[in-house]
């Protein structure tokens, strides 16, 4: 694409106006599709090959061998020179031939420990009981040892390279009961051979099938990629390409299943009707040519080392009348709440009786389809309730526009930020716009059928065994869900600040969001991105508070991040040797790095670890200033001193802080029941020092402190027990759970069951 663009640039356009030249540039570039499609093409050519085609040489400056170069679509000899372990469960089952078991189908086990190379690969199907016979084709590559055609040394002799040697074969297989007689696609190499089972049990009308592709060589000492399979593939056609693959049956029974279990099993036989499973894989994955004519058969079956998928985005459906518009919510009055969001609960009513109506005509899907309406019928309600919520509670419906205006200020300086990360000039105010600050439809219904488990502390929602659930967000990547949990996220902030004390615990102080992930990579991408929420919330607290206004409360909102110490620091202690260490540019390991913010999250602009983080060790802070000198952006050293950015990052601090957002790995969770400082986290304090933050007995302070520099003597003041999380978010499964021990929530489908 960049020489498509570079090739156009240079051709002469008299007094082609640059807007013009943009467009054309842009209309004879490649589109999204055409990109992913090449970069899905070379993402096999790099992992199973061959790159450079049929015939291909790979060089030592490549490769010292073959199996160095590729690793998907590989078959190992099953005799090996090394003392390997390398039998699995599909290697037994091809030297069987395939096992009959009590469905019909082989064992699809995964493969022992100690494997890492398997020597076969294979594949089950189920043949219409008319036909008599299949085309079976094995095909992959081999590679020999040879001298270069076209590559030569410093002294202009050929080089020593890999050569690719294509094979394939097929054969003609007629269908009968019993063990196939083994075949060898190549006659040179007769211990390559293809083999199984056909099977048809009484009573039953169709074929069962069973084929492996087996490397049964020996390898030798030397030269040893000569007998390994690259790009190995088998697979089956009809002779005259008709549909003959029909679809696998499933004979579930609830049998010892749970009934809860047995249920969604039912709901996703039925969600998937129109997805036939046409063959099973063992080692690898299969794909099959659904027929156009029939879609419940199947014209190919074969296997799939590289095997993709495309996922449909969801697009959001036009509600007439239903306001999105972030901004304009955060401005609308209670009494008005109601009109503006109910056309979201109107629409789902209609959704329903829909469906109702589809349901009708479903065979063997009766009492499935009533329970899966009866779950969306409970959506509806909880979003009704939602909604009615915020017209009589005006805690709720103030919460409600906090929230918008948080979420509408996030989104506009998220995008702000990313411009000028990438070097554009760009207004604030130009990103300002109704699409930029706009929610998606199941966004505010995932908000709306949440707010009365998280408003109201005795909800059924959240305190009652029997009906607590918990809210499942189900979205391809780019769905929108992590905008949806941030801004519940929002909702429970401003919540928490307007309803003060409650059982002699303070919401304002205290951890409100408990954010947790399974992978810290993800952990470290999520931060940056809650952060600017934070900034968001904290920049609506300052402004009210420069007016006199103390509705979101005096203590700062903030967003911690709780990982290991190979990531971020245990202590401030260690957080300032790691600030050292990187003015010095040296390296110290076994240290986590405070410096978790490469750019500003409110205004984009650099953050320089050696200028822009500051260790007060005598407060026990570890500050982020923004990187802006021109004191622009709220969160620069000249209009946030003593604070900067609202971002916490070593676990000492983030104990004595407790920041309203704390996002956190899974492993850190699991030092819980002997780290007896963690239940700060969850409210049980006992003290508060004017230079520190929050005690408790684990957690090693002085009483007092004298006069240190410009820093006042201090003190510890008794203090109780401050409110717990009232929202866990369990990220990567997107799992969103209410006050710990409890859940909130719903059983929620953004797909259409029925269609």
């Amino acid at each position: 694409m960049q020489d498509q663009e570079e090739e156009l640039e240079i051709i002469p356009v008299a007094d082609e106006p640059p807007i013009e030249k943009k467009i054309r540039i842009l209309e004879s570039s490649p589109g999204h599709r055409a990109i992913r499609e090449e970069l899905q093409a070379k993402v096999a050519r790099d992992l199973l090959g061959p790159a450079q085609g049929p015939e291909e040489e790979i060089s030592d400056d490549e490769a010292q061998n073959v199996r160095d170069r590729y690793i998907l679509g590989i078959l190992a000899p099953r005799h090996r020179v090394e003392k390997e372990q390398n039998t699995s469960n599909f290697d037994e089952l091809a030297q069987d031939g395939g096992t009959d078991g009590d469905d019909g189908s082989p064992d699809t086990g995964t493969p022992q420990k100690g494997t890492m190379f398997p020597s076969s690969l294979g594949l089950t199907f189920h043949v219409d009981g008319e036909v008599s016979a299949i085309a079976v084709c094995a095909a992959w590559g081999r590679y020999e040892r040879v001298d270069s055609q076209i590559l030569t040394n410093d002294k202009g002799n050929p080089q020593k390279v890999w050569r690719r040697v294509p094979v394939q074969s097929t054969i003609h297989l007629n269908l009968q009961k019993g063990r196939i007689e083994p075949w060898a696609p190549d006659e040179e190499y007769p211990e390559v051979r293809v083999q199984g089972v056909v099977r048809r049990k009484d009573g039953e009308r169709d074929w069962t099938v069973t084929l492996f592709l087996v490397n049964g060589q020996r390898e030798p000492k030397k030269g040893r990629d000569r007998v390994w399979l690259f790009q190995a593939e088998l697979s089956v056609t009809a002779p005259g390409g008709a549909g003959i693959f029909v679809a696998r049956e499933t004979r579930r029974s609830q049998g010892k299943l749970d009934e809860e279990v047995y249920r969604e099993i039912k709901a996703l036989e039925m969600l998937y009707r129109q997805r036939e499973e046409f063959a099973v894989g063992h080692g690898t994955a299969v794909h099959a040519d659904v027929d156009p004519d029939n879609l419940h058969r199947a014209t190919r079956v074969a296997t799939n080392a590289l095997p993709t998928f495309e996922v449909a985005p969801v697009e959001p459906a036009l509600l007439p009348g239903l306001l999105l518009d972030m901004k304009e919510l955060a401005r609308t009055p209670d009494d008005q709440l109601a009109a503006r969001l109910a056309p979201l609960v109107t629409s789902y009513a209609d959704w329903i009786a829909t469906q109702s109506l589809k349901a009708a005509g479903l065979t063997g899907f009766d009492e499935t389809a009533k329970q899966v309406l009866a779950v969306c019928e409970q959506a509806r309600q909880r979003i009704q309730e939602g909604l009615t919520l915020l017209t009589t509670d005006p805690q709720a419906a103030e919460a409600f526009r906090f929230t918008n205006r948080a979420m509408w200020l996030q989104r506009v300086h998220v995008l702000y930020a990313e411009a000028k990360r990438q070097g554009k000039t760009v207004e604030l105010k130009d990103l300002d716009i109704e699409k930029n600050r706009s929610w998606r439809p199941f966004q505010l219904a995932f908000i709306l059928l949440n707010l009365p488990g998280i408003t109201k502390l005795d909800h059924p929602d959240r305190s009652d065994d029997s009906t607590a659930t918990a809210d499942l967000l189900w979205f391809p990547t780019g769905g929108g869900k992590t905008e949806a949990y941030l801004g519940l996220t929002a909702y429970t902030l401003g919540l928490r600040r307007l309803q003060g004390v409650i059982e002699g615990r303070s919401s304002e102080h205290g951890v409100a969001v408990l954010m947790r992930y399974t992978l810290r990579l993800l952990t470290l991408q999520q931060f940056q991105r809650a952060s600017a929420l934070i900034c968001a919330c904290e920049a609506i607290r300052r402004d009210a508070a420069d007016k006199g206004d103390t509705t979101w409360g005096s203590w700062p909102f903030r967003i911690g991040l709780w990982v290991g110490n190979k990531t971020t620091p245990n202590t401030t202690e260690q957080a300032e040797q790691a600030v050292l260490d990187r003015r010095d540019r040296k390296f110290t390991a076994g240290l986590g790095d405070p410096a978790q913010l490469t750019t500003c999250p409110w205004c984009g602009t650099v953050i320089e670890p050696g200028k822009h983080l500051k260790v007060e060790k005598a407060r026990g802070r570890t500050l982020t200033y923004c990187g802006d000198a021109t004191g622009r952006c709220m969160f620069s050293a000249g209009r946030s001193p003593g604070e900067g950015l609202p971002v916490i990052v070593v676990d000492e601090e983030i104990y004595r802080q407790l920041p309203a957002l704390l996002i956190a790995t899974v492993d850190k969770f699991a030092q819980m029941p002997w780290n007896g400082v963690t239940q700060m986290l969850f409210g049980q304090v006992d003290g508060f020092c004017e230079r520190h933050g929050f005690r408790s007995p684990d957690l090693d302070d002085a009483d007092s402190h004298p006069k240190q520099g410009i820093l006042p003597a201090a003190k510890t003041i008794p203090h109780g027990p401050v409110r717990p999380p009232d929202l866990i978010i369990q990220d990567e499964l997107h799992l969103i759970s209410g006050p710990l021990g409890s859940l909130v929530g719903l059983y929620e489908t953004a797909v259409d069951y029925l269609s």
